[in-house]
């Protein structure tokens, strides 16, 4: 071999060499996977009436109680009061700086401002559009989707005003809402188009947008991991990473079942709890109905 064609033969290897390393630099870059995994199916038993229903689900992390609205009623639990809303009252939010409870009404597109203490209607908040998921920074500020105009309403919870509307295009009819607090980022999903968008809650600007799947319903933040949950009636949890404040990294997408749309987070195990139920066939306009008696919970951990 030639002393010409040595350093031909040691460039390639070089090349070769620095190629491997760089796609191992790739490799290594990507995020890693979450790790979450069904761990348990709970039957949740027949819905009195015989309708099948089923929506929120909150968890009390210090009393580890779990709460799942099931269209029937919890026995055990005493009614102590009753103060009238506005007709389709949808989510209901408290608001720890004012003292305040806000409830978001779709169909009559306002919040009732209700005082708990007194047990009276404060103010009826008309927010311009039908009001879906809502979130407290804690501090006075309530972000709350409307999907009519494609816009976060920004709520001062001492003035009770809307201070400040955001659109979150490239989404649209935004529904489900998350926040990293520490950070000042919104996490804002829409079904139409299905995009999840971070925006700034300094300038309301969107960041970022990222794909997600076919009627998304609730949002989940936790800050111990930096993960970001979306939950779809498609069947699906897209999990993403702020990897900084201004960067989200699709970790994965994990499989769950058909309706499994709204989500809760244990922040102690880090947990998620989703419900659902078995359904039937499509019918003539393309919805599949819930079949009585088989609404269940579905826990996915790592």
């Amino acid at each position: 071999m030639t002393v010409s064609s040595m350093r031909v033969f040691g460039m390639c290897r070089l090349a070769v060499c620095t190629f491997f390393v760089l796609c191992g630099v790739v490799a290594m870059a990507a995020p890693p996977a979450s790790g979450y995994h069904l761990i348990k199916k709970v039957p949740l038993g027949k819905a009195a009436g015989g309708a099948e229903y089923f929506d929120y689900i909150t968890v009390d992390a210090e009393a580890r109680r779990i709460y799942v609205s099931h269209g029937s009623d919890i026995k055990s639990l005493k009614k102590t009061g009753e103060i009238k809303s506005y007709p389709d009252t949808d989510a209901i939010v408290y608001d720890p700086a004012s003292k305040l409870i806000f409830t978001f009404n779709g169909d009559s597109k306002n919040s009732t401002i209700i005082d708990p203490a007194k047990e009276t209607v404060v103010k009826a908040l008309d927010l311009g559009g039908a009001p879906e998921q809502a979130v407290s920074d804690g501090k006075g500020i309530v972000y709350d989707n409307i999907a009519e105009t494609n816009e976060v309403a920004v709520i001062d919870t001492h003035s009770l005003t809307v201070k400040s509307r955001w659109k979150v295009a490239p989404a649209g009819e935004p529904v489900a809402i998350a926040l990293d607090q520490e950070h000042g980022r919104l996490f804002s999903a829409g079904r139409g188009p299905a995009l999840l968008v971070m925006l700034d809650v300094d300038s309301g600007k969107v960041l970022q947008s990222l794909p997600i799947s076919d009627g998304v319903d609730s949002n989940v933040f936790d800050p111990d991991s930096g993960m970001v949950f979306s939950s779809s009636r498609a069947g699906k949890i897209h999990i993403f990473h702020e990897d900084s404040a201004y960067k989200l990294s699709d970790v994965e997408t994990i499989d769950t079942e058909y309706g499994a749309k709204t989500m809760a987070i244990d922040p102690k195990t880090h947990n998620l709890f989703l419900s659902t139920s078995d359904f039937g066939p499509a019918g003539p306009k393309g919805k599949r109905p819930a079949i009585s008696g088989t609404a269940h919970l579905l826990i996915y951990g790592k």
